[in-house]
């Protein structure tokens, strides 16, 4: 009996020390990923403040893909449009977005009720989300004539 005892402690000990010895995001792996999952697919912006980014951006959509991997489409308030992509990597409540040559932006975030909320806090940025795929809108046509025609 006694020996028993000895070997379910030593098997407990071994568990909880193998758990330990997991890097934080892996711990509780299970509940992560289904939290993860909730987030991949089409987001489109409904709310951008903080920083003064939204005088030049006017809508941001964005897609989380299964495989670590985003793409994000930036509206810009004159028309054009700004394309981002990369890597991402996720750890409780917290979302790195690794941009291909322009660095790592880490933003935390929270889902509530199917809406993402982002807030990259180096620049107080803040990006609130709703699911959906942005309507890229094309570049206004230009008032201007055709040359020579001095309008």
């Amino acid at each position: 009996m006694k020996r028993n005892s000895f070997l379910l402690l030593i098997t407990l000990l071994c568990f909880s020390i193998a758990a330990d010895a997991l890097p934080p995001g892996k711990r509780h792996a299970g509940r992560e990923l289904m939290r993860v999952k909730e987030l991949f697919g089409d987001w489109k912006s409904t709310n951008i403040s903080g920083d003064g980014l939204w005088l030049v951006v006017s809508d941001i959509g964005l897609n989380l893909g299964e495989h670590g991997t985003f793409y994000a489409t930036a509206m810009m308030n004159d028309g054009g449009k700004k394309i981002f992509k990369g890597d991402y990597y996720m750890d409780k409540g917290k979302i790195r977005l690794d941009l291909d040559e322009k660095g790592d932006f880490i933003c935390y975030y929270t889902l509530k009720d199917d809406k993402l909320n982002l807030h990259f806090t180096k620049h107080d940025v803040r990006v609130q989300f709703e699911r959906g795929k942005l309507e890229v809108k094309q570049k206004p046509a230009s008032s201007v004539g055709a040359p020579g025609m001095h309008f």
